[in-house]
């Protein structure tokens, strides 16, 4: 029987300020489950982000190195936790494309691989994969395909143009699922519910539109 290897990314500081205070979290938490749930030895697991940091160059460079000691008997998981935009993933540096890494990893060796995306890409979700399931806690909540997700959380979706100054408030109030640079502004897409009550700052609603 073979091993099974993981490769674990937490991106939380980026170049333009968009930082995820919940990286280092993800990454201890996925390494713990990985270890006390599916029983895997630390030596097999390698995880970037400690500090916050991901370069590209090193997300690339370590998909390279397991793939020259992986086997066909092994397994392997990719953990990605970070900023999602337009079918790419976020590294602090700069982009790669979500497609590219599915093809990378697809091509590997190894019969068995998992590979689990924690980040802000619904809008992706519909042609990257057919299923999606919802954990909380280690429970179970849902399992839907794309389809009816988006029907289900319609409602609860956002689109506005915000300035640099408020992107970070957005982004620590909001679910933010979208980021995207205009000129000296931000157009992002946000997750809302009950938490407008919560909120202290001072929304402009009239340029906030549902956009699914």
């Amino acid at each position: 029987m073979g091993k099974f290897y993981s490769l674990l990314t937490s991106v939380g500081i980026y170049e333009q300020n968009l930082s995820l205070p919940s990286y280092e979290m993800d990454l201890k938490l996925m390494e713990n489950a990985l270890i006390e749930g599916l029983r895997l030895s630390k030596d097999t697991i390698r995880t970037l982000g400690s500090s916050g940091v991901v370069k590209m160059r090193s997300f690339v460079r370590a998909l390279m190195e397991f793939s020259s000691m992986i086997e066909e008997e092994d397994g392997f998981i990719l953990y990605f936790s970070g900023h999602g935009c337009n079918g790419d993933l976020c590294f602090s540096d700069g982009m790669i494309n979500i497609q590219s890494i599915i093809d990378f990893v697809e091509k590997l060796k190894s019969k068995n691989k998992i590979i689990i995306i924690s980040t802000h890409i619904i809008q992706d979700m519909d042609h990257l994969a057919k299923s999606l399931i919802f954990f909380k806690n280690g429970q179970l909540l849902d399992f839907k395909s794309p389809q009816e997700l988006i029907l289900s959380l319609k409602q609860f979706f956002y689109e506005t143009i915000v300035s640099k100054k408020d992107l970070q408030k957005y982004i620590e109030t909001y679910h933010v699922s979208s980021i995207v640079p205009i000129n000296d502004d931000y157009k992002i897409k946000f997750f809302s519910h009950f938490y407008y009550k919560k909120c202290t700052m001072s929304y402009d609603f009239k340029r906030i539109r549902i956009y699914l």
